[in-house]
């Protein structure tokens, strides 16, 4: 062993008493690409609380709950999502599925908190820094995961209908009920605010 290998871990110590290169939280001033998939966003008015998110995640990181204020909505479950970011793998599934088209996801990446809890919040009702940003992650202009356009049912004319006590609605024929039926999301929906 020479000389210099002995004295070369000592010239290490002469950066200790100097200024450091890196920077404290190099996060902050570094923006996410305009369609990054970070923190989700729900616009709580339009979401209809169907569960198709929370149905298609696989990391089981959605749970529907209960929200006060949209609690007896006419076509609202009540319910929106919650998200636990413990388990999310940002895959935008949910943004994919979403039914009403009110989940998205902002280009957001960085939050830092000691408070574990606060990785679980509800997003469009929890108040959030990036609820209203405009960059992330969205859902194709056309592109759905369902057939979003409703299959049109036969009607009588009106002169048909004045004619006989048939109904006005023939119903659906079998290949039509089928493709009727692809639309469903299995949410209740319908079925909770059904007068009959």
């Amino acid at each position: 062993m020479n000389l210099k290998d002995l004295l070369s871990p000592f010239f290490v110590w002469q950066r200790a008493f100097e200024k450091p290169y890196t920077t404290l939280r190099p996060t902050i001033d570094r923006p996410g690409a305009p369609a990054y998939r970070g923190f989700h966003i729900n616009v709580s008015e339009e979401c209809v609380g169907c569960g198709s998110c929370h149905a298609i995640c696989q990391n089981q990181a959605i749970d529907m709950v209960a929200v006060e204020e949209f609690a007896g909505r006419k076509a609202d479950s009540g319910l929106r999502p919650r998200f636990d970011y413990g388990r999310c793998c940002w895959c935008g599934l949910c943004v994919d599925i979403c039914t009403a088209g009110s989940l998205r996801m902002s280009n957001e990446y960085a939050w830092i908190t000691e408070d574990p809890t606060e990785f679980h919040f509800t997003a469009g009702v929890d108040d959030k820094p990036w609820q209203n940003n405009e960059l992330g992650y969205r859902r194709a202009e056309g592109y759905h995961l369902y057939p979003p356009k409703r299959i049109e049912m036969d009607m009588l004319s009106p002169d048909e209908s004045v004619q006989s006590f048939e109904e006005v609605a023939r119903g659906y024929s079998e290949e039509q009920a089928r493709k009727e039926a692809d639309r469903c999301v299995e949410c209740g929906i319908c079925v909770a605010t059904c007068p009959a």
